[in-house]
């Protein structure tokens, strides 16, 4: 198994959408996940890293790029990290991290956030990354899309800890809504947006990374209670 970063354009483009269909579709609601236009607009303008792992089975070498530079989909695409940066706030998000129901607790994941946590933070070297994960008390297990308690002891062995916020993904499909009954966690925190108090961040990456992601999708901060209680947390 080896990991590989989609490229922009055409020649990440079969790789890309093979990704969406076979990994990130039966892993996340369609409330959860952004289009694969939406992918393809981040990656031309740098702001979206997709990382894959990719299982090219025993024996069998890499395929080599086809004529034109456009790269083949050589192997299995098993996994896949997503990553969205807001130079603004200096905050990355891991939006989506999914692995094949039939290659987890495999190793796979824990190779990806390898990546996230190593060649995420050389590339964009982050303030704070982050990432969204729906609460055990909301959102129950499923099959296909995997158990919120497993996936929350899977980032605690990665050493994450959660935000004490009453955190939801805001709206990003305006059709759908938000989604409540998720935890916002650090996956790393550099020492400019660590808080005053030992085991806490610092409010301005957080409330910045809040507003630009509350705007982009819904178009204001929010004066709902929802909104409102997250505010108040964030400044708490």
């Amino acid at each position: 198994m080896r990991l590989r970063d989609v490229l922009a354009g055409e020649a990440g483009e079969a790789l890309l959408a093979r990704v969406y269909t076979d990994l990130l579709v039966p892993s996340f609601p369609p409330s959860e996940l952004v289009s694969l236009d939406s992918l393809r607009q981040g990656l031309a303008a740098g702001s979206t890293v997709v990382t894959v792992a990719v299982d090219d089975g025993p024996g069998r070498p890499p395929a080599a790029a086809a004529s034109g530079g456009v790269t083949p989909v050589d192997g299995t695409p098993v996994g896949v990290a997503v990553g969205d940066w807001s130079p603004a706030s200096g905050v990355l998000l891991l939006s989506y991290l999914a692995v094949s129901a039939t290659r987890r607790s495999g190793g796979v994941g824990s190779r990806l956030m390898g990546a996230v946590t190593g060649a995420w933070q050389e590339r964009f070297r982050p303030c704070l990354t982050v990432a969204e994960v729906e609460h055990p008390a909301a959102h129950d297990a499923d099959a296909l899309r995997g158990d919120p308690v497993a996936r929350l002891r899977f980032y605690a062995r990665h050493r994450a800890r959660a935000l004490d916020l009453p955190y939801f993904q805001p709206a990003i499909d305006p059709q759908a809504g938000r989604v409540y009954g998720f935890l916002l966690i650090v996956l790393a925190c550099h020492d400019g947006c660590r808080g005053r108090r030992p085991d806490t961040v610092a409010p301005d990456p957080v409330r910045r990374f809040l507003a630009e992601y509350l705007l982009s999708t819904e178009g204001a901060l929010g004066a709902d209670p929802a909104a409102a209680a997250l505010w108040r947390a964030v400044e708490r």
